[in-house]
């Protein structure tokens, strides 16, 4: 069997969480995930600022959560990622509950998919890091 090869294995890890955040910043506010929730965050802050306002919240803490993990090592590394999963969950939970207190639509099913993308991969991140 081949030997296990640092610099590669490195180098993926680094390629996947540069995928990731782009991807939360494409999708979450910044372009991506948060970009195409603008509108429904909008709905959200107008009927319950309070509810908008953590959505606002727990979604820049996956970027920078994201972000701060890239550039960390070891349990640190571990912790951020930890955060950043923690926050996405908690923005598809601020959805689930705007939805449930008829604020907004149902999640589309797109959307859905993308939480559980963003999600899956934390979670292997998390396993990987930590």
């Amino acid at each position: 069997a081949p030997g296990f090869d640092l610099l590669d294995f490195a180098e993926r890890f680094r390629a996947a969480t540069a995928l990731l955040l782009d991807a939360h910043v494409e999708g979450y506010g910044g372009g991506g995930t948060s970009r195409q929730l603008r509108p429904t965050m909008a709905v959200i802050d107008r009927k319950d600022r309070d509810l908008g306002r953590q959505l606002r919240r727990c979604s820049a803490s996956v970027g920078q959560n994201l972000g701060e993990g890239m550039c960390s090592r070891g349990r640190n590394r571990a912790a951020k990622y930890h955060v950043a999963l923690g926050s996405a969950r908690e923005m598809l939970a601020c959805l689930e509950l705007a939805e449930a207190f008829g604020y907004t639509a149902p999640i589309d099913q797109q959307m859905r998919a993308s939480f559980n993308q963003v999600i899956g991969t934390l979670v292997r991140l998390v396993e990987r890091a930590g």
